[in-house]
């Protein structure tokens, strides 16, 4: 078959703000050593939550910590437990949790389980024990048919992912391999020990892996040994939060408009209005992409952040690519990838495949989106589509 990619960049939004005149929300960047995420905090909603996440967060607690509870299609958890370095190489410790806070489900404005969400868990069905352990939703929990239905244990959810980077990131932590301990020991200390890889198995019987904060634990790269050989898990091995930091740059599109040019809807202001009946489409890409004047003549500096097609392949499927320079925390903005067989009916592909393969000079993420060749058609097209939901 043949296939061709066109650099084809869609803007369409609806007039709608983003967030409510009053809200202040708050950013923050989840450095971890797969790639990082950047979360919207809901601190006009759920203020007491957030505040709770903040004291942790400035505190340094959140330093260093590990994914230290995963279950794939579901959510997985940190917060409580750190690596710390010592002359042996590394040790697990601890954090001491503060005051529980009340849970905020219920509050007028109050978000929702759904996917890419943040929440504080909770004990023993308490709704008001959240202290420092938090987890990410991986799918919607917020109804009967889901894997449960966090929404009416009371559990709150302060925050969400904010672009489709980031939400790749996370992707790529629940799909990391869970491993299982050998007890029902919560805590392990020295970090080695024998693991399951079969989440069906429990060994040994007793209770569910899932009733533990060390239940299942996702390893990168580790190589499981028996019960009379363990190996060694090394600090590699782990999922770690280096630290969470505050983005104190971020804008909303509407008041990146207004800082840039002054209006966001004032036809007779001097240069662009960023109005969408007249070119609201290529100042939205310039936000995204950080390009001048997409639809027309560009300076050369800007050719650097133009989309650039490719191919790649991944075990034995061929993909097709657009690698692109992302404004690094998107805000109300949704990037998403669209294939077309005649480039007259495009169509927005469901599952594709996100990764930031670096960050330019300007501490934006480089983002290759991968979409699979489709053998069926006798050509494929590829283009990126922005939207403002």
């Amino acid at each position: 078959m043949r296939f061709r990619l066109v650099l084809l960049l869609l803007g369409l939004f609806l007039l709608v703000a983003s967030y409510p005149v009053n809200a202040s929300p708050i950013y923050v960047r989840f450095n971890t050593n797969i790639g990082n995420m950047d979360v919207e905090l809901f601190d006009d909603t759920v203020h007491n939550t957030v505040a709770n996440f903040m004291s942790y967060v400035n505190n340094g607690s959140y330093n260093n910590l590990i994914i230290n509870r995963s279950l794939p299609g579901f959510v997985f958890q940190a917060g409580e437990y750190v690596l710390v370095s010592n002359s042996s190489g590394y040790s697990l410790g601890a954090n001491t949790p503060g005051n529980p806070v009340a849970s905020q489900e219920s509050v007028q404005g109050a978000h929702s389980n759904t996917r890419g969400t943040i929440a504080f868990a909770l004990s023993g069905g308490n709704p008001n024990s959240a202290t420092n352990q938090w987890f990410f939703n991986e799918v919607d929990n917020n109804s009967a048919s889901a894997p449960a239905n966090l929404d009416s244990q009371g559990f709150t959810a302060f925050g969400i992912v904010m672009n489709t980077s980031s939400l790749s990131v996370m992707d790529a932590i629940s799909n990391v391999p869970v491993f299982v301990p050998p007890d029902d020991n919560p805590f392990i200390t020295p970090a080695v020990y024998a693991a399951d890889p079969n989440a069906a198995n429990n060994t040994p019987p007793g209770p569910s892996p899932d009733d533990f904060a060390f239940g299942r634990v996702p390893l990168i790269n580790y190589t499981l040994g028996d019960d009379a050989n363990p190996n060694t898990v090394l600090s590699s091995n782990w999922v770690v939060v280096s630290s969470i930091t505050t983005l104190t740059n971020v804008q909303d599109f509407p008041t990146w408009q207004t800082a840039k040019f002054g209006s966001t809807t004032d036809p007779n202001v001097i240069g662009p209005t960023a109005n969408p009946a007249k070119d609201g489409i290529p100042n939205l890409l310039k936000y995204v992409f950080d390009i001048s004047n997409p639809l027309g003549s560009m300076k050369a500096a800007d050719c650097a952040n133009l989309p650039i097609a490719g191919t790649t392949t991944i075990g034995t499927t061929q993909y097709l690519t657009l690698t692109y320079h992302q404004h690094n925390a998107l805000v109300g903005v949704t990037v998403n990838v669209q294939t077309s067989p005649d480039l007259q009916i495009w169509t927005t592909v469901s599952n594709p495949v996100f990764v930031q393969t670096g960050t330019d000079s300007n501490n934006d993420p480089i983002i290759q989106a991968q979409v699979p060749v489709n053998t069926s058609e006798t050509q494929q097209f590829i283009r990126l589509n922005v939207t403002q939901p």
